[in-house]
């Protein structure tokens, strides 16, 4: 399978070559999601794990972004729209949802008002038998909020494999505040479906009180 993509990507680019387009083309490999492949014991996707929620972005824009550069700010799939747009100088109307980056992959950093966090969903809450979940995202921490599944808060940096659920942690409530209160505004600005569940409801407002011992909601 890659090797069948690397043969078919080299035959575009040759293409390009041919027709003396290359230096003026604005290319990119992504996806729609990742695999488990096994990890933590599951196959497939649909979780909020690394291996199926974190894709590949890799972009060949001459002349526009410096080869070689590597953004490490969090991003979704809602953000490629603006940014390429605005990368190829393209008017676009405000209303979506995504976020313009471009400026992350001109200079290679973040702007100064800049806030490192996005948002990834799946599923319906209130879907029969089925699994679905919202949560914030950045490149350090993730919070993930279920209508069927507990709540979930991950530092990435210090357990990069997810082995360790820590929202019921004291020493982590300061950044699972801060994300959940982040999630609320994302999920009332976009009308997020998952909002109308009572446990989402019951984890988010647990999240962003002051409270300390943790009541499970009701599934």
């Amino acid at each position: 399978m890659v090797k069948c993509i690397d043969d078919n990507v080299g035959k575009i680019l040759n293409e390009l070559r041919k027709q003396e387009i290359l230096d003026r083309t604005l290319i990119v490999f992504t996806s729609d999601h990742g695999d488990m492949c096994g990890e933590l014991g599951r196959h497939n996707k649909g979780i909020p794990c690394e291996g199926s929620a974190r894709i590949p972005f890799v972009i060949h824009a001459p002349g526009l972004i410096k080869p070689g550069t590597v953004i490490h700010e969090a991003l979704g799939t809602v953000d490629f729209k603006p940014t390429l747009l605005s990368l190829l100088g393209v008017d676009f109307e405000e209303s979506h949802e995504g976020r313009d980056a471009a400026t992350l992959f001109r200079k290679g950093k973040a702007p100064e008002n800049w806030e490192d966090i996005t948002f990834v969903r799946i599923g319906e809450a209130n879907r029969p038998n089925g699994k679905s979940w919202f949560g914030a995202f950045t490149s350090k921490h993730k919070l993930v909020l279920s209508a069927s599944d507990p709540p979930g808060f991950f530092d990435l940096e210090k357990d990069p494999s997810e082995l360790s659920n820590k929202f019921k942690a004291s020493g982590h409530r300061d950044e699972i505040r801060r994300l959940a209160k982040s999630l609320k505004a994302y999920g009332e600005k976009y009308r997020e479906p998952h909002m109308a569940s009572k446990a989402v409801k019951a984890d988010l407002e647990w999240a962003i009180s002051a409270r300390v011992a943790y009541d499970v909601p009701a599934r």
